[in-house]
């Protein structure tokens, strides 16, 4: 296939630079930690080459046309990824639960309407927590499609209204870009501390890195020496070898870190093909990963998602091999020799559109037929139970400071009860519930989901920054704690390495203090763990294990522990079933009708009687 005049080889080179650090990354290698900045390169690449195909055509004919543009898009974008989602549900439907399988079908609904970014974004989904297991989505990658998809949206509209509005296109465009640039950068930084989700995944959080690629389109015209490009390359270069080596999961990305790989993708392209740097990306074996780059960002991770972890190695040869065969045979068959028609293409891209949502919705349609049947709908049922603290407002949620000091139990009584912790303190509240009111208490719960009470600064991944959100409920709620002068605190949190423990200093703090402003303090020891999620536990058998945990050192007379493992699970291994209820909601935390079950032996381990 001929290559058209405009063809830039050095670009071609940094698409394959992008998408093998994004698969490097995806397979887990140590050296590479920040391998997920080859997304910010498909960024640039994008708003650079998109905004120079626009302009070019606004030159030549004095307008942009709409119709043309999002044709060759479809042409381009829709065969491989229709392919790619189609498969991916085929083999999500033989692999997931039916409750699993129910949550991946709306995300590939989302994906196949490219809009997955938004579906992630609100499922508040921590991109640096996804792993190579197999509980991962098959199909987070796609939330940069949808950034593009987007992107492709507004871009072009941006390039025909200051065609047609006449005077200077170029430096209306420039005017208007970087006003996107300075406020989308400052809306990313500001979102990244407070909704790290919605920066990481949204639109216009990422916008001012389409906007510095087409910034660089715009200046073309006054390109620097050859010397001086051959010296920027090599700065890009290194500013993005910088960024994929020292950037690390759960650090705050994107905000001001993604300046870094942005900035080093725009000396490259700005390099240009005749420097060094842009010689050295234009070797036949960087064109041909660069040609393959779309596809093997498609195919990476759900071949790593459901390929056995412990054959990486042949995981890769796969990625290589379907993606080669979707560009071959896929890609570019569509792409340069079949509906050359705008119309035609438009219409072809509908039907793949509808094609990928059918699939969606069929996988949806198979996880329903399931979970709808009798033989396993209480137990699917009592996995999605919600507490009441949860449907009234009272557990202080993500972004939250202040503590919701709700009441229950009996309002009136005498006798307060306090349960003070994170999520596993949240997830007795059933069973407190339960317990105040048949024995007469006042029932106060304090609780933050991912926020243990015990004394130590936490770090939130997702945020990429201490968890202040924590720090700030924790101290009002320990206020609370002393006007409420409770008669019993119940101290529970998921005991979990340094973040409960650390030196023992983190949970004597904690007591100490508790200690002077309550009558008893009962520390409710973390439950047993299951070996796999209660979702896939549904539909196969699964066991509960016990597991040793570190001893507390009680150095207050009205301080002790309680512990209902044994209850839990009267034997080592025990089944994730009790009288027709599942004991877990997920890994960890027990599911509402259980807790409750378990109130008689949580009461009498905490001594009510």
């Amino acid at each position: 296939m001929e290559r058209k005049p405009t063809y830039r080889p050095d670009i071609q080179g940094l698409r394959a630079i992008a998408v093998l650090l994004v698969i490097v990354y995806h397979a887990g290698a140590s050296w590479l930690p920040g391998g997920f900045v080859g997304v910010d390169v498909f960024f640039v690449i994008s708003g650079f080459l998109i905004t120079s195909l626009l302009l070019r055509e606004a030159a030549r004919s004095g307008t942009v046309s709409l119709v043309d543009f999002y044709a060759r898009r479809a042409r381009r974008l829709l065969p491989a990824a229709t392919l790619v989602i189609v498969a991916t549900t085929l083999a999500a439907s033989f692999v997931y639960s039916p409750i699993t399988l129910k949550e991946y079908a709306y995300a590939a609904f989302a994906s196949s309407l490219y809009a997955s970014n938004i579906w992630f974004a609100r499922a508040s989904t921590d991109y640096f927590a996804a792993d190579d297991g197999i509980e991962s989505n098959p199909l987070l990658h796609t939330w940069s499609l949808g950034v593009e998809e987007q992107f492709y949206l507004v871009w072009p509209l941006l390039v025909l209204l200051a065609a047609r509005s006449g005077g200077d296109v170029r430096r209306r465009l420039v005017i208007t870009l970087m006003v996107i640039d300075v406020a989308s950068f400052a809306g990313s930084v500001l979102l990244t501390r407070y909704s790290q989700p919605w920066a990481f995944f949204g639109s216009p959080t990422r916008a001012w890195e389409f906007a510095g690629g087409g910034l660089l389109a715009l200046s073309e015209s006054s390109r620097p020496s050859e010397r001086a490009r051959s010296a920027l390359g090599v700065l890009g270069v290194l500013a993005l070898a910088l960024s994929a080596v020292l950037y690390y999961d759960g650090m705050s990305f994107p905000g001001t870190a993604a300046a870094l790989p942005v900035i080093g993708s725009m000396l490259i392209l700005l390099a240009g093909p005749g420097s060094a740097t842009g010689r050295a990306l234009s070797i036949r074996p960087m064109q041909f990963v660069g040609d393959m780059s779309y596809s093997l960002y498609l195919w990476h991770w759900p071949v790593l998602i459901f390929w056995p972890a412990a054959h990486k190695q042949l995981a890769l040869v796969a990625i290589f091999a379907f993606s080669w065969a979707t560009w071959r045979f896929v890609e570019n068959p569509v792409r340069y020799r079949s509906l050359r028609l705008s119309s035609r293409a438009l219409t072809a891209g509908l039907a793949l559109t509808l094609c990928s949502s059918i699939s969606a919705a069929g996988a949806n349609a198979v996880a329903e037929s399931y979970l709808r049947s009798p033989e396993y709908r209480t137990l699917v049922e009592s996995i999605k139970a919600v507490a009441r603290i949860y449907e009234d407002g009272c557990n202080t949620t993500l972004y939250e400071s202040d503590p919701h000091a709700c009441v229950y139990g009996a309002p009136d009584a005498e006798r307060t009860m306090i349960v003070f912790g994170d999520s596993h303190a949240a997830h007795w509240f059933p069973a407190l519930e339960r317990i105040a009111t048949e024995h007469g208490w006042r029932f106060v719960p304090l609780t933050k989901g991912a926020c243990p009470s015990v004394f130590h600064e936490p770090y939130r991944p997702g945020f990429g920054r201490p968890f202040y959100e924590c720090i700030e409920w924790r101290q009002r709620a320990l206020a609370v704690i002393e006007e409420e002068h409770p008669d019993l605190l119940i101290v529970s949190n998921l005991e979990r390495g340094a973040t409960y423990w650390g030196d023992g200093q983190g949970i004597q703090q904690l007591l100490a203090r508790v200690a002077r402003i309550s009558e008893r303090v009962v520390v409710l020891r973390t439950v047993p763990r299951p070996s796999r999620d209660a979702s896939e536990c549904v539909f196969s058998a699964c066991s509960v294990h016990l597991r040793p945990r570190p001893p507390i050192d009680l150095t207050y007379e009205n301080v002790s522990t309680a512990d209902v493992s044994d209850t839990i699970c009267p034997v080592d291994p025990c089944p994730m079933v009790a009288d027709g209820v599942m004991k877990y909601r997920d890994r960890h935390h027990l599911s509402a009708p259980y807790s409750q079950m378990l109130a008689p032996a949580l009461a009498r381990a905490l001594g009510i009687y």
